[in-house]
């Protein structure tokens, strides 16, 4: 695959990221998204199809670890959503935006260890596929995140 191709993969990928992400935040009054993390996801999402517009693909091998990097944070994201649900169900700090934020946080997280189709040919397959669950990845951050802001509140 050319650079063209492989700079378009990036670009419709991210954008997508970035339209759906935007959709979420516009049509979901009930998750009372935070406006510094709508911004932060959108600034790391830009900055992620950035980095991936202008690096070169490797070969199978590398993009392999470099996609293990990826399932390693969503695996810690998800531990992290799942503790986060312990402590407010024993806790009793849940409120309708909490709960709604952690859950679409732990399913936006789950999304990159779900996709478990893998490439064997070369690495562009690797390079569009992590892509894809650094957008899941990155959304779901940002919802765990705005869960812990909504717990910082409710405990002032």
């Amino acid at each position: 695959m050319n650079n063209i191709m492989k700079n378009i993969n990036a670009i419709v990928i991210y954008t997508l990221g970035l339209i759906i992400f935007g959709i979420i935040y516009k049509s979901s009054p009930h998750l009372n998204i935070n406006k510094y993390i709508m911004m932060s996801v959108i600034f790391i999402l830009c900055i992620n199809m950035y980095f991936s517009y202008h690096s070169e693909i490797k070969d199978h091998k590398t993009e392999i670890s470099i996609y293990e990097y990826v399932e390693r944070n969503a695996a810690t994201i998800v531990t992290i959503s799942l503790a986060l649900s312990i402590y407010i169900a024993t806790t009793n700090k849940a409120n309708k935006y909490v709960m709604n934020n952690l859950i679409f946080g732990f399913l936006m997280a789950l999304m990159p260890l779900i996709l478990v189709w893998m490439p064997t040919d070369t690495g562009v397959g690797i390079r569009v596929l992590r892509d894809i669950k650094t957008n899941f990845l990155i959304i779901g951050i940002g919802f765990v995140a705005n869960v812990m802001i909504e717990l910082l509140k409710t405990n002032n």
